[in-house]
């Protein structure tokens, strides 16, 4: 080689490592040239984990090729069209925003199956209430000649508790206990209230808990843990041991309107009549005697179950429902019609006839989810608890909690007719009652 082209080469070879050398140590670094924004840019990542895993990943959609869990590197930040896809599995979606140095999370992502409802019982089912757990459903049922009210354990055969003729009730509501073991039943019955527990375990033997009070209206519900039915007559606010049948009272006075025994604390709603203005106190009971905890404004109250410290009170007049701290009478009002605390007891969903939203209390938030052109039957955490499932009157469907691009809305059911519903959340189900055409009964639907 001669002399001035050997120079020649080195001199190449030195150009092209200092060409090349800050090149590659960028690229190392995690950055790139832009040629959208015309400059050298840090990259950033995306981090996608599904439930189940092994689910395709499309960026802009460009198949992946590796599948979730996995990490995807050295993305120019800019907006990116990331879809996931599962066969047997619903797709999910969604215009995510990668930026300069930081990883873009598609974390705990549960996909929902493509299934279709199995008819598990098929009965002409009104008046149906499922178990706290979403594996059991009672229900009222024609059979011609009588009503029935029957239980259907996990899928199982339905137990017939007990018949009534047509005539015999109106205004007929199921309500199980928190655990799940026994059924209380209450229907109007010449102006008279009538209350009894049954049992799926001992079908027909059927404790009349109106029967230790004078005959006329009442209202009964259990308590916290089921051990006893809390019953308001006329004459105050008793405790029923839901096994005997025997009544204790917690409260003597003609004004309670309701009553909710938590643990060893019982608190009673209370009409009180103050400069000509019918409020009503809510109360600790202590002894024969109540200490204050919040004054409302007057309306019609109830107590709404739930596992949760803070009390939740329902207004039927103004459809509303408003939550109460009794350590300290502190409360939060809510244009709400229905409630559900999510399984630590913190947040809580709650829905009217158009709106769903999430309330965290500890926080004073309030997360608008979804509003709809179609009244709301009911609502219920989805198993993972990243999502709200939803009725309406003809489907179900599940809204996610990510707020990122636009929530996904998954249609779950479509059918004629959809009534009350479940979720399992150890199975992983959806149970509900139900018309597909011309067969109504009991269905389910994998999740």
């Amino acid at each position: 080689m001669q002399p001035r082209t050997r120079i020649a080469v080195t001199v190449l070879f030195v150009l092209a490592f200092f060409v090349t050398t800050p090149i590659v140590i960028m690229r190392t670094s995690g950055y790139r040239w832009n040629w959208k924004r015309q400059r050298v840019q840090k990259t950033g990542s995306i981090q996608a984990e599904t439930e189940p895993p092994g689910a395709s990943v499309f960026l802009d959609g460009t198949l992946q090729k590796k599948a979730t869990p996995t990490t995807f590197g050295r993305l120019l930040p800019e907006d990116y069209i990331v879809r996931v896809e599962k066969k047997g599995y619903l797709p999910w979606q969604k215009t995510l925003d990668v930026r300069s140095g930081q990883t873009t999370f598609v974390t705990g992502l549960v996909l929902y199956k493509d299934a279709l409802p199995r008819l598990v019982m098929e009965r002409n089912a009104a008046s149906a209430a499922w178990s706290p757990d979403g594996t059991d459903v009672a229900f009222l049922a024609d059979d011609g000649g009588w009503k029935e009210l029957l239980t259907v354990m996990d899928g199982g055969e339905p137990v017939i508790l007990a018949r009534f003729a047509h005539d015999q009730y109106a205004g007929e509501k199921l309500d199980w206990s928190p655990d799940g073991s026994a059924l209380l039943f209450t229907a109007n019955a010449g102006g008279a209230t009538h209350a009894l527990r049954f049992t799926p375990s001992a079908p027909g033997q059927a404790l009349s808990v109106h029967e230790s009070f004078p005959k006329g209206p009442l209202l009964a519900h259990w308590n916290d843990d089921g051990s006893a039915i809390s019953v308001v007559t006329s004459l105050g606010a008793f405790s029923v041991d839901a096994a005997t049948g025997e009544a204790s009272p917690l409260r003597l006075d003609a004004g309670i309107r309701d009553v909710t025994q938590r643990g060893r604390a019982a608190y009673v709603l209370l009409a009180e009549k103050r400069d000509g203005v019918s409020d009503v106190a809510l109360e600790r009971l202590s002894g024969d005697a109540g200490t204050p905890v919040s004054l409302l404004a007057p309306g019609e109250y109830r107590f709404v179950r739930g596992e949760s410290r803070q009390l939740l009170i329902e207004d039927r007049r103004k459809r509303r429902m408003i939550l109460v701290d009794p350590s300290t009478g502190a409360s939060q009002t809510y244009d709400a019609t229905g409630a559900s605390w999510d399984p630590d007891g913190k947040r809580l969903l709650l829905w009217n006839d158009f709106e769903i939203f999430i309330v965290d209390p500890a926080e004073g938030s309030r997360t608008l989810i979804t509003r709809l052109g179609t009244p709301i039957g009911g609502c219920a955490w989805s198993p993972a608890g990243d999502a709200v499932i939803f009725s309406t009157s003809t489907g179900v469907a599940a809204a996610e909690l990510d707020a990122r691009d636009e929530r996904n809305v998954f249609d779950l059911i479509r059918f004629t007719d959809v009534g009350p519903f479940a979720v399992d959340r150890n199975a992983k189900m959806l149970r509900f009652v139900g018309s597909a055409g011309t067969k109504r009964g009991v269905y389910e639907r994998d999740l």
